[in-house]
C-alpha cells in the first residue's frame, strides 16, 4: 500500500513548502529553464511576498505575478522557485494552458526581450 496523506497534513506541507519561498530579505523568485538541469536560464519573475496564497485540498496558487521581458531565447522546458537568496525550494515543468505543467506560461518560445507572462503557478504536497 502506497503512503498517502490527510487533506489536513497535505494543506500543512503545502503551506510549509511554499511559505519556504518569503524566507530571506526580499520576495522569491521564478526562474524559467530550457533544460530540465536548471543549467541554461531564460528568464526570472520577482514573486509577490506572499508568493502563494494558503492551501487548500493540498494545494496553493501563486499571487499574481507582474509580468517581464525574457532575458534570453529558448524553449522553456523547466522551473526552479526560490527564495531571494537563490535556494531552490521546489522545481517542476512548464507548459501551456490545457498542458497540466505546475507552471503555465503565456508561450514556452521564448524571445530575447519578448514579453513573458505567467497564467497559472500552483503547488501541490503529495498524496
Amino acid at each position: 500500500m502506497a503512503i498517502t496523506h490527510s487533506t489536513t497534513i497535505r494543506n500543512g506541507l503545502c503551506n510549509y513548502t511554499v511559505d519556504a519561498l518569503d524566507q530571506g530579505s526580499a520576495a522569491g523568485k521564478l526562474k524559467i529553464y530550457s533544460d530540465t538541469g536548471l543549467t541554461t536560464l531564460l528568464a526570472t519573475f520577482t514573486l509577490a511576498d506572499p508568493a502563494f496564497g494558503a492551501a487548500s485540498s493540498g494545494q496553493a496558487t501563486a499571487s499574481s505575478i507582474t509580468p517581464i521581458t525574457a532575458s534570453a531565447s529558448g524553449t522553456a522546458l523547466a522551473f526552479s522557485a526560490t527564495d531571494s537568496d537563490d535556494v531552490v525550494i521546489f522545481q517542476g515543468n512548464i507548459g501551456v494552458a490545457g498542458s497540466g505543467a505546475s507552471c503555465i506560461l503565456n508561450t514556452t518560445t521564448l524571445v530575447s526581450g519578448g514579453s513573458l507572462s505567467v497564467n497559472t503557478f500552483t503547488y501541490a504536497a503529495p498524496v
